[in-house]
Formats: C-alpha cells, sequence, structure tokens
C-alpha cells in the first residue's frame, strides 16, 4: 500500500483545519463588533479523483428575516427620531413646552394692558402699555412665522444632504457588488466586503425604506418596498427639486410646495415622494407637506410646520378683516367704541398688509395700525389708542371668539383670545409629546431588531470554542497521521 495517499489526506485535512481555526479566532476577535457577522467554515471535496483533497469555503451565518427586519426598524427609527428632532425645534421656538408658551404670554399682556388702560384711560403710562403690548404681540407672531419659515428651509436643505448622501451610498454598493462578483470568480472569499455592504444598506435604510434581494453571483438587489428600482446592475440617482408639488397634493393657498424627489433619469421630474413615506428623507418631505388633507391630519408627522402656521394665520384673522368683511369681533369692539377724542385712532388697531380670504400670510403681514407709530404725512401727527376703546375692548377680550382651528386639525372652533392662544400651545405640545413617545417606541423596536439579529448572526462565543476544540482534536489527529506516515517512511528506507 502505497503511503502517498494517507500522506495528502493528512496534509490536506491538517491545513483545512488551520484555515479552520483562523476562522474562529476571527470570529472569537470580533465578538463585540455588532458590524461583524460570523464566519462559518465548511469543507468540501470538489473533486473526487483526486484522493483527499478538502477545500474550505467561509459564509456568513446571515438570518435574512432578522436582518429585513432591522432594516425596516431603521427606516422607522430614522423617520421618528427626525420628526422628534424637528419638533424640540418646534417646542424652543413656541415655547409651548413651557408653563408660558411664547403666544399666550404675548395675548396675556395685551389683556392686562386693555384692562389697565380701562381703568385709566387718562393715563399716558396706561397708553403706552397698550401699544407696547400690542407691538409685542405682532412681533411674536411674526418671529413665529419667521421661525417656521427657517424650519422649512433647513429642512429642504437637509432633504439636499440626505439626498447626496443616498446617491453616494448607492454607488458605494454598486461597486462593492462589482467587487465581489470579480473576487468570487477567482475563489476568492468575499465576506468582508458582504459585511461592508450591509453597513452600507443600514445607512441607506436610515433614509429611506428598502427591499433587498440577494442574486446569484452574490450581487444584491434594491429597491422601494412598492417597486422603484434603488440598485440593479447600476446604483439609482435621484434629486430633489424643492419649487414643485407632488401630485394630488394641492397647497393651500399661500404655502410654498412641498418639493418633488425624483430619479434624475427622469427628464419630466415625475415625483416618487410616495414611494419613500419612511426614512429621514421620507419624514423630511411629509413636514414639508401642506395640501389640506396632510394639515388636518392628526399624524403628527404629518405637516407640522403648515399646521403652525395656518393656526397663526387663524389667529392673525381674530384681530382684523379687510373691507368689505365683516370686522371681527376684536376689531369692531376697536372700532365703535364712542367717542373718538381729537388725534385718537378711529380704528383698527391692528391690520394686516395685503390680506387674503385664504389667510395664507395674513400672520406674517399683521401690523399695529401705523398711524400709531410713525408719522404718515407731514401735517398728521402719530395718533394715539382712543380712550373709549379701553371698556370695549377689554370686554370683548374676555368673550368667545370664532376660531378656524378645524383647518388644522384643532377640534376646539371658539375660546376668548387668550384660550386661542393655548389651544395653539397645547395642540403643538400635544403633538410634540406624540412624537416623542414615537421616537422612544421606535428607537426601543430597532434595539430590540439587532439584539435579535446579533443573537442568530452575530458571534456565538460558546459555540466558537467548542468549536475550537474540535478542530484542535482535528489538527492533532492530521498531524499525527502526518508523523505516523512520516516514520513508516523512514523505516522502509532504513530498511531498502
Amino acid at each position: 500500500m502505497s503511503s502517498i495517499n494517507p500522506l495528502s489526506a493528512a496534509t490536506s485535512a491538517l491545513f483545512a483545519t488551520q484555515q479552520q481555526l483562523g476562522v474562529v479566532a476571527e470570529n472569537v476577535g470580533n465578538a463585540q463588533n455588532p458590524n461583524y457577522t460570523q464566519r462559518d467554515a465548511t469543507t468540501s471535496n470538489p473533486q473526487p479523483q483526486a484522493l483527499g483533497y478538502v477545500k474550505v469555503s467561509v459564509t456568513r451565518a446571515v438570518d435574512q428575516t432578522l436582518q429585513n427586519e432591522v432594516l425596516s426598524q431603521t427606516t422607522a427609527s430614522g423617520s421618528a427620531a427626525y420628526v422628534n428632532q424637528l419638533y424640540t425645534q418646534l417646542d424652543s421656538l413656541t415655547g409651548s413646552n413651557t408653563t408660558n408658551p411664547v403666544l399666550s404670554t404675548a395675548v396675556g399682556q395685551l389683556v392686562t394692558a386693555f384692562q389697565n388702560f380701562q381703568s385709566q384711560p387718562e393715563s399716558q403710562t396706561a397708553q403706552n402699555q397698550v401699544l407696547s403690548a400690542a407691538q409685542n404681540l405682532v412681533q411674536q407672531v411674526q418671529s413665529l412665522t419667521g421661525g417656521i419659515q427657517s424650519l422649512r428651509s433647513q429642512t429642504q436643505s437637509n432633504i439636499g444632504t440626505d439626498v447626496a448622501t443616498l446617491n453616494s451610498t448607492l454607488k458605494q454598493i454598486q461597486q462593492l457588488n462589482n467587487q465581489i462578483v470579480t473576487t468570487r470568480a477567482v475563489g476568492g472569499s468575499s465576506v468582508d466586503m458582504e459585511d461592508q455592504r450591509d453597513q452600507l444598506i443600514a445607512q441607506v435604510a436610515k433614509l429611506v425604506p428598502i427591499r433587498q434581494q440577494m442574486n446569484n453571483n452574490g450581487t444584491i438587489y434594491l429597491s422601494t418596498p412598492d417597486g422603484v428600482t434603488l440598485l440593479d446592475q447600476t446604483a439609482s440617482q435621484f434629486g430633489f427639486n424643492p419649487g414643485n408639488s407632488a401630485p394630488g397634493e394641492t397647497p393651500v393657498a399661500g404655502q410654498q410646495p412641498s418639493g418633488v424627489l425624483y430619479l434624475t433619469t427622469d427628464p419630466n421630474q415625475t415625483a416618487v415622494n410616495g414611494s419613500v413615506s419612511g426614512g429621514e428623507i421620507g419624514a423630511q418631505l411629509n413636514i414639508l407637506r401642506n395640501d389640506t388633507a396632510a394639515i388636518q391630519s392628526t399624524d403628527p408627522s404629518m405637516a407640522p410646520l403648515a399646521k403652525l402656521q395656518q393656526q397663526l394665520n387663524n389667529f392673525a384673522d381674530l384681530l382684523y378683516a379687510a373691507p368689505p368683511a365683516t370686522p371681527t369681533a376684536f376689531q369692531a369692539a376697536y372700532n365703535n367704541a364712542s367717542p373718538t377724542n381729537t388725534n385718537e385712532l378711529a380704528s383698527n388697531l391692528f391690520v394686516i398688509n395685503t390680506p387674503t380670504a385664504t389667510s395664507p400670510n395674513d400672520a406674517n403681514n399683521l401690523v399695529v395700525n401705523p398711524a400709531l407709530t410713525s408719522v404718515v404725512s407731514p401735517n398728521t401727527a402719530i395718533q394715539t389708542i382712543k380712550q373709549s376703546a379701553g371698556a370695549a375692548v377689554t370686554a370683548v377680550l374676555g368673550q368667545s371668539m370664532a376660531f378656524g382651528g378645524g383647518t388644522t386639525n384643532i377640534t376646539a372652533t371658539s375660546g376668548t383670545l387668550s384660550q386661542i392662544a393655548t389651544i395653539i400651545a397645547s395642540d403643538q405640545s400635544s403633538r410634540s409629546s406624540a412624537a416623542q413617545t414615537n421616537a422612544t417606541t421606535a428607537s426601543a423596536n430597532l434595539s430590540t431588531a439587532k439584539t435579535s439579529y446579533q443573537g442568530a448572526s452575530g458571534v456565538n462565543l460558546d459555540q466558537q470554542l467548542s468549536l475550537l476544540v474540535v478542530l484542535q482534536n482535528s489538527y492533532n489527529a492530521a498531524a499525527k497521521i502526518i508523523g505516523a506516515v512520516d516514520k513508516l517512511q523512514q523505516t522502509l528506507f532504513a530498511a531498502v
């Protein structure tokens, strides 16, 4: 019997075991690495005619179902976290999460000033307090409107940044796909590149919802759940046009377009907004929405900026209605007060520059009547607040007014001016609280999904240590066979 075949088989087994030990060592060394997938090294004999030939194949222990759940929860968490971040900024802007919301405080100061003015209408100090409170209210309303516009611009800018990141990441995944195919074609291992690709896919999932499909050649296909291709043989590239509105999303009059996400290969820039309803980009697109359905929705992620803006516009409309419209209760109380003394403002303590029936920009254009604050002509003095209006305005400030809150998902349709300001703050606070709860829940769900995935696809130290013992025994056995064959050969050579 030839000693060559046993020696060849033992040597091949020894080398195979060394490779398997190397894989186990790599697994143990990456036990705490959340971006590492456990490697499994299996042996086979692809050439049966070559007795003793052993090939080691290294694969990843990926649980596809749990991995898809992680990606789904990554998308949900990315969306909820961005919405919560926006509400944190809105809370800071409006003070709705404090005991003194900006709008409520300003209205309270106006009410107090008119009460003082009612009791001492001849007092210049009381007169100045009313004017100062009126100017402060206008300033706060305009400041809130400016803040909303700033957040809108910031969100549009963030979409541009995130779209650029999406495009870049998809390109990197495409490159890894190509490298994996090339590596496998020459019999190399692509597991490290597959781990890198998984990390990049998770980055995509944070931005937009995805569905993945593994191809036979090791490449991966990515699309949105409703079929918009993200990555096939080449990576899709996206653009964002903030000047257009998505189909079916007719903006409320005066509101800015929500913007369109489109494929750069589409010359018509057809919106794919509906295909990316989740993730950071989906959250941003929903935040910018300004159509009636979104504004009236109770979902805190839908049109939070347009909701607040419309509420402020409706609030401004409580203070002034342009002719020929019927004056508001506040406006009528001031205008109908009598008498009007010399150099007193006869009507309209507040006015709205270029008001419109649909009140698209009334909050931004609300001002104290310029006649009270500036000389309108060389021969005209600055006017004063009508003394007789003190009692009338104070009375109406304590009465309920009709409020168009229903157009912004607020159920209350009336209240005093102070109550309406509180209702607006309360609505903002309620939606902010819901957004925070959603973000906390989404984060917890993502953490749970990652833990489950790591349990199935991460390194199992107990398993690896047990395998290490088996491989060491196999290595020792192969080494003994080689030693025995070597001794046998030496004996045979000596005998000859």
